[in-house]
């Protein structure tokens, strides 16, 4: 994996890393549920993906967003395939802080150029 930038949310046990890998970078439901794993909840099956995704709009195409909630930690991820990569945009730590910083987190990994 290729990490290209790390840093921590304001106000809290939280941070923000974004990432680089090639192809689909291994699957949506494949990361979904290694990103599940790391807040301590279980896998899901393919059906339930959807309730936990939404589609958004970058500054270089559709993108998917993963709000995954549990344990008083929270996950948001945004994932948007370019040229031939996908780039893996993730916030993850307290829920609270996951949350009030949600808006401007998205904003941030819509708004990137690749």
């Amino acid at each position: 994996a290729m990490l290209l930038a790390s840093f921590s949310l304001p106000g809290g046990d939280a941070n923000v890393t974004v990432m680089s890998l090639g192809g689909d970078g291994g699957g949506l439901r494949p990361n979904i549920n290694g990103w599940r794993g790391q807040i301590g909840l279980s896998p899901i099956d393919s059906a339930e993906v959807y309730e936990v995704t939404e589609q958004v709009q970058s500054a270089d195409g559709p993108g998917t967003l993963v709000d995954i909630e549990g344990n008083d930690q929270r996950l948001l991820a945004v994932i948007i395939p370019h040229q031939g990569r996908s780039w893996f945009y993730k916030s993850m730590g307290a829920s609270e802080v996951v949350g009030r910083e949600r808006d401007a987190f998205v904003e941030f990994a819509r708004t990137a150029k690749h």
